[in-house]
């Protein structure tokens, strides 16, 4: 599912993505951010403020997971 399209303004990340995978993505998609999904359910989002902090933390882009960085999306009442 890693850079698949679920509409014309929003590009999704997998959580099992590595950061590398995201930043290719922003970068190429022209996005400063991507939705986070396991399966078909958004989960999060993504930032490049966040893959800039994990980076200045010294995060291995290439090891680590986006799941493990991914800013959690807030509840939504049903």
């Amino acid at each position: 599912m890693t850079g698949t399209t679920t509409s014309a303004a929003t590009t999704t990340v997998h959580v099992r993505d590595h950061l590398a995978a995201a930043a290719y993505l922003m970068k190429h998609r022209a996005v400063s951010a991507l939705a986070v999904v396991r399966g078909d359910r958004r989960v999060g989002i993504i930032s490049e403020a966040d893959l800039a902090a994990a980076a200045a933390h010294g995060t291995d882009l290439e090891r680590t997971r986006v799941g493990q960085l991914v800013s959690q999306l807030p509840p939504v009442a049903s």
